[in-house]
């Protein structure tokens, strides 16, 4: 099921102008910080801290797994720690992802 969603995101944000793949990855990524965090999605803003949120490091692994398995990335557990809010979060995966899809 993660490979038809990773491959269902390529589709949609390939050829897209980088505010449209931003705003579609945002979306998905947000989805994916409140199952893990049951956060409210409107507390999280692009640039509040996710430390500041109340994740732990539970959470970090868990939305670090979820994510590498939505686009089929190798991602680090510690990727919410190295991209420590949305925003930052966001443009790596777009570059991540237009590495590997060539969006």
């Amino acid at each position: 099921m993660e490979e038809v969603m990773s491959a269902w995101v390529a589709h949609q944000i390939r050829g897209l102008d980088p505010e449209d793949q931003y705003d579609i990855l945002y979306e998905k990524v947000l989805n994916i910080v409140v199952e893990v965090s049951s956060l409210d999605p409107d507390l999280i803003e692009p640039t509040t801290p996710f430390m500041g949120l109340g994740l732990d490091s539970i959470m970090s692994v868990e939305i670090a797994d979820r994510l590498g398995k939505a686009f089929s990335l190798d991602l680090q557990k510690t990727l919410i720690w190295t991209y420590s809010y949305m925003d930052a979060l966001i443009k790596f995966l777009m570059d991540e992802l237009g590495k590997k899809n060539a969006l």
